[in-house]
Formats: structure tokens, sequence, C-alpha cells
């Protein structure tokens, strides 16, 4: 049955309650990715940060990380580890950094751990390093080959295909299971990314719309600061997976897709397009300092900076910093524009990633730049599955049919 399959068992693992933070534990990277937003978009507060975290801030880190989730009676941590890129860290040192937090944390506090790597780097003693700490593993990789080396180069302008694959292997070979994060490129052929995924056996796949926002919008897109506009070039490549995803018997998860249809039966969860959650994501640079999400960098140099940090301050007084407080409550709907608060799908968008709502005119008095697109996909989705319910009453539940794409673009603009 589909709605069991999609949606049953992944909303009990949603709904899991944890406090999450990206912990910046290398500051600089390996390769270099043309659209990345910690170094080629605009801010380069990078390069007054430490090369890499000491173990007095992971200690601290650790410390404060347990006061919050004591304070908001929450049993778990999740850190995710984050650059730049993690694995530039020595294998001995990463150890040391793990075992400081669980000496910090246990037994009241269970901490989750992630790595986040472009896997050019993972050898068969990282994997014997991931596997032996249960470290889940995220992979960011955009397609094939031709599509990947589009944007993911290294510094000499060399593609990173070939050296994400061989890290990929060495995991599957010591099997270890593998999620993948892929920035959508929109000239690039959906399904035979989609096909090429499935056929690397990994787990799971997020799709990520680039980051871009008013003053430095995709190319893909015409803009301006009256919002509407007909082509949606992301709606229409993720569109063309979600008709394949959602008949799959047995498909691999993708998180947008999972998230909308979570939502849409009535559950809310925090997520950077869907939902109207809070966010409780921290994130600490590799010098203990407290900032909002990362992906903020796109909207000016030193644009994330607090005056917060671990070996200092507590999240909980760093969440009163007027941009944390802006980004955890980005999805409330008096954080929002006109266009946003009177939109049909509000509910399910909650205004989209806060970043791309940005303009240096205006700040984010803004819908997304991406509104367009996420007012088709969601209607599209929330139709199919719709149409897959077998409930009597479907024929009174109100819901937004894909045919009046236009009609609610007039009654969010007009």
């Amino acid at each position: 049955m589909i709605i069991k399959q999609f949606i049953i068992v992944p909303f009990l693992k949603t709904t899991m309650k944890s406090i999450d933070s990206v912990i910046k534990i290398a500051s600089r990277c390996n390769i270099n990715c043309k659209y990345c937003y910690m170094y080629n978009m605009g801010d380069s507060s990078y390069r007054m940060q430490p090369k890499y975290m000491t173990l007095e801030t992971v200690k601290n880190l650790a410390i404060k990380a347990k006061e919050y989730c004591t304070l908001k009676n929450v049993k778990a941590f999740h850190f995710i580890f984050h650059g730049g890129e993690p694995l530039l860290t020595k294998i001995e040192y990463f150890q040391k950094i793990l075992d400081t937090i669980k000496e910090h944390l246990y037994p009241e506090i269970y901490p989750v751990f992630s790595i986040q790597t472009n896997a050019t780097l993972i050898t068969d003693e990282w994997a014997f390093f991931i596997k032996k700490n249960k470290i889940n593993i995220g992979i960011s990789l955009d397609g094939d080959k031709s599509v990947n080396d589009e944007n993911r180069i290294d510094h000499r302008g060399h593609g990173t295909y070939d050296r994400v694959i061989k890290g990929i292997n060495v995991l599957k070979k010591h099997d270890i299971n593998v999620s993948i994060l892929s920035v959508i490129n929109v000239n690039s052929d959906p399904v035979a990314t989609y096909n090429h995924l499935k056929y690397l056996g990994i787990d799971s796949v997020d799709f990520l719309i680039p980051d871009h926002n008013y003053d430095n919008a995709p190319a893909t897109i015409k803009h301006d600061l009256t919002y509407k506009r007909e082509e949606t070039p992301y709606a229409d490549w993720l569109l063309k997976i979600f008709d394949l995803w959602f008949m799959e018997e047995k498909p691999i998860d993708i998180r947008f897709f999972r998230y909308s249809l979570i939502v849409f039966l009535g559950g809310n969860i925090s997520f950077d397009y869907i939902g109207t959650d809070t966010n409780d994501v921290f994130v600490i640079e590799t010098n203990g300092d407290i900032e909002p999400v990362d992906s903020l960098k796109i909207c000016g140099e030193n644009f994330t900076k607090t005056n917060r940090n671990v070996n200092q301050t507590s999240f909980s007084e760093a969440t009163k910093t007027p941009i944390i407080d802006l980004y955890i409550h980005s999805k409330n709907k008096d954080k929002q524009c006109v266009q946003c608060q009177k939109c049909p799908i509000f509910e399910i968008c909650g205004g989209g990633f806060i970043p791309h709502r940005y303009h240096s005119g205006n700040g984010f008095d803004n819908p997304s730049i991406y509104c367009s697109d996420l007012i088709k996909l969601f209607t599209y989705i929330q139709n199919t599955l719709l149409n897959q319910l077998d409930i009597k009453e479907k024929e009174n539940m109100e819901y937004l049919d894909t045919k009046k794409i236009k009609s609610v673009l007039d009654t969010v603009y007009n």
C-alpha cells in the first residue's frame, strides 16, 4: 500500500525529537564547488576561522549541548560534522572529539553522530572509524560524471566524480549505508540523475535547491520584486522524479517528497522548504562561534555572526540574538511577508527557506525567490497524494488542484 510505505513508518521516525547542530570541525575544504555558500557566495569570514576545532571547544560545546537538552527536555543531541571538509581532520583526533562529547553527555543525553563529506578522502581506515562509531554518513554528489563535474571541482578545476565514486565503493565494501546530498542542476536530465543515484545503491537522497536570493538570483529564472513569474524550472525538474518515485514499490528515501507527504497528512516538521515548525538547528564554527544556518552566508559578509560562542555562552542565550531568533522562528506566520501570509499553501511551505527570501533593500520581507516553484511542487504532490487516498470524505477536503496553479499565484500576488 503506497500510503503505508511512504508515510507511516517514516513519519514515526521523523517525530523523534532531537536538537541538531552542524559542527564545523574543519573550516577549509579540499575541493572548490562553484556554488558553495561557504567560500564562493560573497562571505569570506571563513578566512578568520582556525582550521580545526580544539578539544577545549569540543568539551564546552558538549557541556552547552547537555544543558540545552535538559532545558528543552530532549534526550538526544545530533552532532552533524561538517566543514569545509570534516575528513581533513586526522582519524585519531576525530576519535578524541567523539570521546570528549560522549564523556560530557552520557548517560543523560544520547549523542547522535553524522558526517557530511565530499567522500574524496575516504579510505578503509576511515570506513573502519565510521562503522566502529556508528556514524551516519552523507555524501555530496550531483549526478553522473558530466553533471557532477560541472560544479563540484577541486582547486585545480578538475572534476571530483571519480574520487567520490571510489569513496562510495569503499563504504559499500564495509557495508556502510550511504545517503546522498545532491544540488539540483536544472540543465541535467532529472530521470537520468535519479536512475544513476539508484544504480549506485544508495539508501536515500536529499535534493537541494541551489542557494540564491534576490541579490543573486539563479540564471535559470527571471525575477524582480513583483515576485510573480511563470517559469518553474526547479519544480519541473523535481516532479519528473516524483512521478517515478511515488509509484515505485520499493523507492529510495527522498526527504523532500517524504516530508511533503507527511505535512499533507497532518504532520508538522522542521525542514528548509517544508512545514511551519521551529528550526532548532545551530551551526558551531571552528572557534566555537554559535551561528544560525550557514546558508545565510549568501546574504553578505559576516551576515551570520552573533558574537556568541560555546566557550562562554549557552545555547539558550544565543537564541536571543536577532539573527538566530529570526532563523528559529522563520516559519512563523508573523515573520512572513504579506504575500506569504495570505498564501493558500503557507501551512505547507512555511514561506520557504529563509536565505532564499533575502533582498538587501528590504531584508526578508519577501517570498522565496523560488516561490512559483514551491507552489507548483506542492499543489501537484498534494493532488497526486489525494488521488491515491481511499477516503469517503475526500471530496470534502480542501486542497489545491494543480490546474489552479495560476489562480493560486493570482491570489498571492494580486
